[in-house]
């Protein structure tokens, strides 16, 4: 009986470091150009996944163009989530009135967030600041390449192709983690 209490032990030491690392990368995407108010101090992810801490998960904008983006690990077990986007930690959150098509109310209609089911690496879509869609006209393209197996030249990795895309230097792309880099672009429609 205590040889078979060691192999039980010994069988779920050697399985939950695996269980513990699997995950999804999640892409959350916000148009802050519609938006009033100064991003200087940051746009920030706030939901269940996260306790809703305020500044942990910064967003990034490196290009400057007011579409700010990141990509989160999220356990495997998070086959929902409720979500809102904020600025500067907590000092404004997106505000939605129950029944938005992308929202969710808890039930005592206190709270009302943004609300998507994952069923493994999700790139969500671009959304408009208090808005469930873009901005009108616009479509956000999400670009990924995990670089893991060639050396990344010191200069970065560049998204370029096609008559007016862009050209080797203009689109840099940025690494999100586990050597996979991003770029999110928005067009016309």
């Amino acid at each position: 009986n205590n040889l078979h209490m060691k192999k039980l032990i010994a069988i779920l030491l050697f399985s939950l470091p695996f269980t513990s690392f699997a995950q999804n990368d999640v892409t959350f995407i916000v148009d802050m150009t519609q938006y009033t108010g100064s991003t200087a101090n940051g746009v920030f992810v706030n939901g269940n996944f996260n306790s809703w801490c305020g500044t942990c998960n910064p967003m990034s904008d490196p290009e400057g163009d007011s579409i700010w983006t990141v990509t989160l690990p999220l356990p495997v077990t998070t086959n929902s989530i409720e979500w809102k986007f904020t600025v500067d930690g907590w000092t404004d959150d997106e505000i939605f009135t129950p029944g938005d098509p992308c929202t969710i109310t808890d039930p005592s209609g206190q709270y009302t967030n943004r609300f998507a089911t994952i069923t493994g690496d999700t790139i969500l879509p671009g959304y408009a600041w208090e808005d469930c869609s873009g901005v009108a006209g616009k479509v956000y393209m999400t670009f990924q390449v995990n670089m893991s197996y060639t050396a990344v030249d010191s200069t970065g990795v560049w998204l370029a192709g096609g008559t007016g895309f862009g050209t080797p230097g203009v689109n840099q792309m940025y690494p999100i983690g586990d050597s996979v880099y991003s770029k999110t672009l928005a067009a016309d429609t």
